[in-house]
C-alpha cells in the first residue's frame, strides 16, 4: 500500500458534501510526513556523502520513514490513521481515505487525506480551525 491519495469521485463526492451543507474547508498539511512514521522493520542506509563520522563502509539505521524508500507510504497511512483513529474519528468504509470524526464540541468533521495534505470540512470557520488543532495536537504526542 502507499500513501493514502483519494480516487477523484471521493474529492468531487467531498466538495458536494461542503458545497450542499456549507461547509467551511480548512488544509492541514502535515510537514516532513514521513518522518512522523515510525519503521516497522530494520532499514539500514548508506552514509551521505560528506558525512565524515565512522569509517568507510558504515551504515546508518534508520527509525522514521524516508521519502524514497518503499516502505514509507504505508507507514504514513498507518501513522495517520491511528492519530486520527486516536483523535475519536473512523476511518469511511466508502473509501479509504475519508475519515469522520464526530467532536463533542464541534460536530461532525469530515477528512481526506491525500499524503499529507488533509482537507478539514466542518460547520463553521472556527470548527475547520479547531479541526486542524485536533490533528496535529493529537500528532505530537
Amino acid at each position: 500500500m502507499s500513501a493514502p491519495c483519494p480516487a477523484r469521485a471521493a474529492v468531487k463526492a467531498e466538495l458536494a458534501f461542503s458545497a450542499a451543507d456549507d461547509l467551511e474547508f480548512q488544509s492541514v498539511d502535515v510537514k516532513t510526513a514521513y518522518l512522523n512514521a515510525r519503521v516497522d522493520v530494520p532499514v539500514y542506509v548508506e552514509l551521505p556523502e560528506g558525512y565524515t563520522v565512522g569509517n568507510a563502509g558504515h551504515v546508518a539505521k534508520l527509525h522514521a520513514a524516508l521519502y524514497r524508500t518503499i516502505q514509507a507510504g504505508r507507514l504514513w497511512d498507518e501513522h495517520l490513521q491511528g492519530t486520527l483513529t486516536a483523535a475519536g474519528a473512523r476511518r469511511a468504509t466508502a473509501h479509504p481515505t475519508l475519515f469522520l470524526l464526530d467532536h463533542f464540541e464541534h460536530g461532525r468533521i469530515i477528512f481526506l487525506a491525500h499524503v499529507n495534505d488533509i482537507p478539514a470540512l466542518a460547520k463553521s470557520p472556527a470548527d475547520a480551525v479547531d479541526a486542524k488543532g485536533v490533528i496535529l495536537a493529537r500528532r505530537k504526542r
